[in-house]
């Protein structure tokens, strides 16, 4: 077939993203991990992007991943550009707080008595920055970082 899916081929990606997440949950015994940080945000979602330009860290949208789900923790008014222009069929659920709301409470409510970690930690959070970094090296992350770089590539093929 000459043409293929972008947005399968992107989720495929996705996928097997998420099984290395999977794994490396499992290796370094946590429940949860929270990406807070955009490259991070980029990368698992093989290109999406997260963040536009907002000036408190705390409204910014960002992942919460166990070893069977991804979810992207947003407010309410971020979550139709986010799968409209993001992740449309990508597989993420989405939790999402009050527009204006600090995502604490709802932090809390997803780690419950988990044992987790984040690329950038917060209060109890166990610090994951460099074991996860093996990760994203390019012997795990294909070159499909962005779905420009997928149509350029299935352009060349």
């Amino acid at each position: 077939m000459l043409f293929r899916s972008v947005d399968a081929l992107r989720r495929a990606e996705v996928d097997r993203r998420h099984a290395l997440v999977a794994q490396w949950l499992a290796h370094e015994g946590y429940e949860a991990l929270f990406l807070f940080d955009e490259d991070s945000f980029a990368w698992l979602t093989a290109g999406g992007r997260g963040v536009w330009g907002f000036p408190n860290p705390a409204d910014q949208p960002f992942l919460f991943v166990t070893e069977r789900h991804r979810c992207v923790v947003c407010s309410a008014d971020q979550t139709g550009r986010l799968f409209d222009q993001e992740l449309d069929g990508l597989g993420f659920q989405v939790k999402e707080t009050a527009a204006g709301t600090p995502p604490g409470r709802l932090i809390t409510e997803l780690t419950g008595d988990r044992k987790v970690a984040a690329d950038l930690p917060q209060g109890p959070m166990a610090d994951a920055a460099a074991s996860l970094a093996p990760l994203r090296s390019e012997e795990h992350t294909s070159e499909l970082q962005s779905p420009c770089n997928l149509v350029c590539r299935l352009l060349l093929e």
